[in-house]
């Protein structure tokens, strides 16, 4: 009788260390497919160098996603790090060179420590259209901006944020951010809201 109570439990402990082996796996499955930018973006594809985008607004888009991705998801510090490495990967060589990667990761784990308090998560974003982007050459290259919108879901409501980026072309002939900062037309309060 007892060694079959010791079976059972014995039994038991495996089928619960499978069902969580199980759920582990199709978790990670889950992080792969939405690092692929499917539809529900629970993870993401971070394959930016094979697969670099072709357009200003493509580029912020994959900004955009990798952004909604980080703060609608419970990402691990060395996921972080990887998704700063390659959010690095669309930033012009000024802009990088002014933000070390540490200082980048340390700022993005501290914005979205601050996110959570007040429970953030952006819900949606729209980027300009091709149709919308603005081109300008001058001294210091070839020259796009456009604008994009976030959408925010917090515990005070519905918060946007409007945002005007700059993007150069590299010699390589890909569009870079080279920098953003709130849009024109953005009302001192929304200002104030993202900076909180």
């Amino acid at each position: 009788m007892k060694k079959n109570i010791i079976i059972g439990v014995v039994g038991a402990g495996i089928v619960v260390a499978l069902l969580f082996g199980f759920k582990a796996l199709i978790n990670r499955s889950d992080d792969r497919e939405s690092l692929n930018g499917n539809k529900n973006e629970s993870s993401l594809e971070l394959d930016i160098e094979r697969i670099y985008p072709k357009t200003p607004t493509e580029v912020i888009e994959k900004f955009a996603q990798i952004n909604k991705y980080v703060y609608s998801n419970d990402v691990s510090e060395e996921k972080m790090e990887e998704i700063v490495e390659n959010l690095r990967l669309l930033y012009d060589q000024e802009l990088l060179e002014k933000n070390s990667e540490d200082v980048q990761l340390s700022a993005f784990i501290s914005e979205l420590f601050r996110a959570d308090s007040v429970n953030r998560r952006i819900m949606n974003y729209e980027v300009d259209g091709n149709e919308k982007v603005e081109y300008k050459e001058n001294k210091y290259g070839e020259l796009a901006t456009l604008n994009a919108t976030f959408y925010f879901k917090e515990d005070d409501g519905y918060p946007y944020v409007e945002y005007n980026f700059v993007l150069r072309k590299d010699e390589d002939g890909k569009w870079k951010i080279l920098g953003w900062d709130y849009a024109e037309k953005e009302s001192e309060e929304l200002k104030e809201q993202a900076s909180e």
